[in-house]
Order: structure tokens, then C-alpha cells, then sequence
């Protein structure tokens, strides 16, 4: 096995354990499916405007662009430009808090599932 087929089995395994670990956590605390998209960015924005993100998270972006992806998209995705956070959500489909969290940890990170991340 070269090293970077290494490096790519040892990033599919963390990204298993993440999603096992999200999965167990929506299953003590299911997730909530927002009724629009306005309630989506409001609660977005309530979340990065905290003193608990704030607190938390010193280094994240406080201001958060949250966007529509097209329904036939096939994943959901955040980045980091400068100080601002962008958040991508498949319309419709990804309109839960669960997603919204997992999306949110991203901005927190700068590289994919990292322990930061986690």
C-alpha cells in the first residue's frame, strides 16, 4: 500500500467514525427539520452571533453566509474565505439542525474531519 492510499483509507476510516458518532447523537437527539429557509438563517445566525460560538470557538467566523444548493446535488458543504463563512445546503433536503451543526463544525476547522473538527 503506498503512502498515499495509506492517507486516504486512514481519512475514510475518520470520516466513518464521524458519521457513526453524528449518527449516535441523532439518535439521542433527533435532529429538527426547519419549515423554511428563513428559519434556517435565523437560527444559523443565532448560533455564530452567541457568546457560547464566541466562547467556544474564538477563531470562527461571526458572519455566515448560508446558501441554497440545487435539490439534485449530492452533497452539502461549508468554507472558510477570510473572516467570513460560507454554507452551501442542498434546498430542502438539508434543512435540519443535525446538518446545519455538522456544517457549522466545519467553520470552526480549517481542513475537513479533523479532531479539531470532531
Amino acid at each position: 500500500m503506498t503512502g498515499g492510499t495509506r492517507a486516504l483509507a486512514r481519512a475514510s476510516e475518520r470520516a466513518t467514525r464521524l458519521y457513526a458518532a453524528e449518527n449516535a447523537a441523532s439518535a439521542a437527539f433527533p435532529s429538527r427539520r426547519y419549515r423554511t429557509f428563513a428559519e434556517l438563517r435565523a437560527h444559523a445566525e443565532a448560533i455564530v452571533c452567541s457568546d457560547w460560538w464566541a466562547d467556544t470557538f474564538p477563531d470562527a467566523p461571526i458572519e455566515v453566509h448560508i446558501e441554497r444548493r440545487s435539490s439534485s446535488a449530492t452533497f452539502s458543504a461549508a468554507s472558510r474565505r477570510n473572516d467570513i463563512g460560507i454554507i452551501w445546503l442542498i434546498n430542502g433536503v438539508h434543512w435540519t439542525t443535525a446538518v446545519l451543526c455538522h456544517e457549522l463544525a466545519h467553520l470552526t476547522s480549517d481542513s475537513g474531519h479533523d479532531a479539531r473538527f470532531q
